[in-house]
């Protein structure tokens, strides 16, 4: 093909050559073509002019030609290699592929592992839950922003089910106003806000909003060395309740779909009064499990992927491992008042009041794992 069209562009360019001066001599013998065969045609009429014309005609033929020649060359070069490439393709199809090598050896605890990883969580450590089962906590790196500590994680289960774990704490300045259960101190507006106004953040709306079950967790901090003040124990309760309440009444989640749960006042008055306000930090723990979870279990998961500096969770009356649980919510009922709630307690001894951590009826909850046919979000 190539050799073709480079014979081609030859005998083109020669052809060219040829014509060239006869074309030139005609223009000036008034395009008689004998007259310039004739014995008394004078050449020497043909003028300077003539030849200039008839070297650039040339010069511009041969820019021509050379041009059809490399562009010849390139196009036939083209040919060759998309058919080389065609024959190789044809090898390759032929020539059979060792298959990719499938671990069939990998147990489900290890396929697992592996996701997470590849989802970028790394292993923070493992522990033992609540049935005495060995689990591993896998997270990503916290962040932080507005006053808002975020970090997510999750728990694998030596069967190999799993169950993503989000929190989310309001802490430091962004924090419950003391001796409060309405109102949550606001860093950004410099004064105490209601807890729909605080918790109203498109941060903590998408953490709830991608649960599938939420733990609310009420914090109270300690002023006094009296374990058995009550009204600490009353404000975590309430804070806990007012918190599941606010996601409700936001419209962010089902009632049935969120469970408070309360830690009590911290176990000690801490050394600089500053740190005072991070005992009561707002805890919200978004779960999403394969399998069911129990809250104690998440609770802990959280513990340990929050950073002690923000809010210790295991540092309450109530260990992280039994948090204490807090009526379901009520929409028609609204927030919980602790002083009311501490005034029926202790006149009738009611379901309201939070038992002893070590009580022998203490149960956790089951959280059911996540049913991909269940329509009823948010």
């Amino acid at each position: 093909m190539r050799k073709y069209l480079q014979i081609m562009s030859i005998v083109l360019l020669v052809l060219v050559f040829v014509a060239t001066p006869i074309v030139v001599i005609s223009l000036i013998s008034g395009f008689d073509p004998q007259a310039v065969f004739r014995r008394d045609n004078n050449l020497a009429e043909i003028s300077p002019y003539h030849f200039m014309l008839q070297w650039v005609i040339w010069i511009a033929i041969a820019f021509l030609a050379c041009a059809f020649w490399l562009n010849a060359t390139a196009f036939t070069k083209d040919i060759e290699a998309k058919r080389d490439r065609s024959e190789q393709f044809g090898k390759d199809a032929v020539t059979e592929r060792p298959p990719t090598p499938v671990v069939l050896d990998q147990n489900p605890l290890e396929r697992a592992i592996s996701y997470f990883e590849e989802q970028g969580y790394e292993r923070v450590r493992g522990f033992q839950g609540t049935d005495d089962v060995s689990i591993l906590l896998y997270a990503k790196d916290a962040r932080s922003s507005d006053g808002l500590y975020r970090r997510e994680g999750a728990i694998i289960f030596p069967s190999g089910d799993s169950a993503k774990i989000s929190t989310g704490v309001l802490h430091d300045s962004d924090s419950w106003e003391f001796n409060s259960e309405y109102k949550i101190q606001r860093a950004r507006m410099g004064k105490a806000v209601k807890i729909k106004t605080a918790l109203n953040r498109p941060h903590i709306q998408s953490l709830i909003e991608k649960s599938h079950h939420i733990l609310t967790i009420g914090l109270a901090s300690r002023e006094t060395e009296d374990v058995d003040a009550p009204k600490s124990f009353y404000l975590s309760y309430a804070r806990g309740y007012n918190i599941g309440y606010t996601i409700w009444d936001l419209g962010w989640k089902l009632p049935e779909r969120i469970y408070p749960l309360f830690l009590g006042p911290a176990a000690q008055i801490p050394k600089d009064t500053a740190l005072e306000p991070l005992q009561r930090s707002i805890v919200i723990v978004g779960v999403n499990g394969t399998v069911e979870v129990l809250s104690s279990d998440a609770v802990t998961a959280a513990m340990l992927l929050i950073d002690s500096n923000v809010v210790d969770l295991n540092a309450y009356t109530f260990s992280a491992d039994r948090p204490e649980r807090i009526e379901r919510i009520r929409p028609k009922k609204g927030l919980l008042d602790a002083d009311e709630i501490m005034k029926r307690s202790e006149a009738s001894k009611s379901d309201a009041e939070p038992s002893d951590s070590k009580a022998p009826t203490w149960t956790p909850i089951k959280l059911p794992p996540l049913d991909q046919t269940d329509k009823s979000q948010p």
